[in-house]
């Protein structure tokens, strides 16, 4: 369940936003929409939300922007909580029951104590969104990012930073500076959670923490397949003696980063390109992640060929070594790429690892092949 664009939670009595996070999906990038105003746009208001007693859910479809939203609202006395996804999900709605009932509960005990004796500098207001933070890090956290992301810090700023101001920083984000540290584009969410030995809900709300702070973000790993390809913007850093291209070279105290820019030309595979490039592994993804960020370069989209699985292939793929589940997932793929979709697209709606969809794709492949 990666599809979220904006999760809000609105005090009941007035309609009053008290904190909302902007643009929920994985890669965290910013989206325009206002989606309150898309709901009054259409004739929606807080109050026909606030009087309704049920679970409410709709679809709105925004034919000039060839875009929908589907808009799931849960209450409880005091408050609301509107998301926007991408889809409907069948394991949302729980979700959302269990979080507001725990948001009501924590936000109680918080304003059962005086204003005057919170800590120094700390609103009720502060309070609430370091209440939210806490619970979505807790209940949505394993739907928006997968384990199979890799999580990357947004940008320098820890180099910049002398290492006092840092823990200062860090500090003041309650964020966890050992966990932080360890961030250096290597290891997936599970990776972390094994070679730490943290339990993997833990890691899950400490990355939760730290991304819905915008200091890092998620992506891919890179598979021998994926094909990168030069954005329309390549043409300043490849030019010699330019800022852009210079800003690669002094970063990376090198210019090979800008001999892989002009390697990936109009597409290479990431297994050529390892082929040809004389570095390691570890460095090329790190060139491609920045490369990616800098959206100077762009991973081109994957529309594998899906087969229906019929009755005369079960035999066959049993013999292949696939169990009940592999069937049970077999299904799950058929269904999610029933409309035209991208493998990562899929990987992040199913939480599948991208690399077992496909092994699954080209068992079923190589099954038809041996039928015909």
């Amino acid at each position: 369940m990666h599809g979220f664009f904006y999760i809000a939670l609105f005090n009941s009595e007035n309609g009053k936003c008290l904190i909302d996070f902007k643009d929920l999906t994985f890669t965290k990038t910013i989206y325009n929409f206002d989606f309150n105003k898309i709901l009054s746009d259409q004739g929606i208001s807080y109050e026909d939300l606030n009087n309704s007693e049920e679970i409410i859910n709709f679809k709105i479809e925004l034919e000039d922007l060839g875009q929908s939203f589907v808009y799931t609202f849960v209450k409880v006395e005091k408050f609301y909580l509107m998301v926007v996804t991408d889809s409907f999900y069948s394991k949302l709605i729980p979700l959302l029951e269990k979080s507001i009932i725990e948001l009501d509960q924590e936000i109680d005990m918080k304003e059962e104590i005086p204003e005057e004796e919170l800590p120094v500098g700390e609103s009720l207001g502060v309070k609430i969104a370091s209440i939210a933070i806490e619970n979505f890090s807790r209940n949505f956290s394993e739907y928006l990012f997968p384990d199979f992301l890799i999580p990357e810090k947004k940008n320098d700023f820890d180099k910049q930073m002398q290492d006092q101001d840092l823990i200062e920083f860090l500090e003041s984000k309650d964020i966890d500076r050992y966990i932080f540290d360890k961030i250096d584009g290597t290891w997936s969410i599970e990776e972390f959670s094994e070679e730490l030995k943290i339990d993997l809900n833990q890691i899950h709300e400490e990355f939760f923490n730290m991304w819905a702070k915008n200091l890092i973000y998620f992506r891919f790993k890179y598979y021998d397949w994926d094909i990168f390809e030069q954005t329309q913007i390549v043409n300043n850093y490849l030019e010699g003696g330019t800022p852009e291209n210079l800003s690669l070279i002094n970063k990376y105290n090198s210019a090979k980063i800008i001999k892989i820019l002009q390697i990936i030309d109009t597409g290479i595979s990431f297994k050529k390109m390892q082929d040809q490039a004389t570095i390691t592994k570890i460095k090329l993804e790190r060139y491609i992640t920045e490369l990616i960020y800098r959206k100077i370069i762009q991973k081109r989209k994957v529309f594998p060929t899906i087969h229906h699985i019929s009755e005369d292939l079960i035999p066959l793929l049993s013999l292949q070594g696939f169990n009940k589940k592999d069937f049970e997932l077999l299904e799950n793929i058929e269904e999610s790429f029933r409309e035209e979709k991208d493998l990562d697209e899929v990987a992040l709606k199913i939480q599948i690892d991208p690399k077992k969809i496909k092994e699954i794709i080209t068992k079923i492949g190589t099954a038809i092949s041996v039928m015909n």
